[in-house]
């Protein structure tokens, strides 16, 4: 067993695709194994890089967060934590929670909080849910 957490980013925007893949290089122990702009993109490299842990867009053109988070867990259960510009947990559909998301993570942004404390608190969660399956 490795302690590389392996994680595929999920999103269509490319920019918000590229700050999250740099925010989680800045880990040692996070690999980023993948990126898509879209569930088909995401369903194909999920079958091809098998990661630990999936960062995850939900609105998204061709085929959407939900309908990609659906085939993930009925091919594969794997920790999913959606990336959303939602600011308020509590405006996140249950129905993710429902279908397998484990949290939830406000899109990187200026106006959220020091990049330092972003940095740490997404990486945080991938490791810490990826090491509790592990148990």
């Amino acid at each position: 067993m490795t302690d590389t957490v392996r994680v595929l980013v999920v999103d269509d925007a490319a920019f918000m695709r590229r700050a999250l893949i740099k925010l989680l290089r800045q880990a040692p122990d996070v690999e980023v194994v993948g990126e898509a702009r879209n569930g088909i993109e995401a369903i194909r490299l999920f079958a091809t890089t098998r990661p630990d842990v999936i960062c995850l867009d939900v609105d998204m053109p061709e085929m959407d967060g939900i309908t990609a988070l659906k085939h993930f867990m009925a091919t594969r259960p794997t920790p999913v934590i959606v990336v959303s510009s939602m600011t308020d947990r509590d405006n996140v559909p249950f129905e993710l929670f429902r279908l397998g998301v484990i949290d939830f993570f406000p899109k990187p942004s200026s106006l959220v909080g020091a990049v330092e404390e972003q940095t740490r608190l997404l990486v945080y969660l991938i490791k810490n849910y990826h090491y509790y399956l592990l148990l």
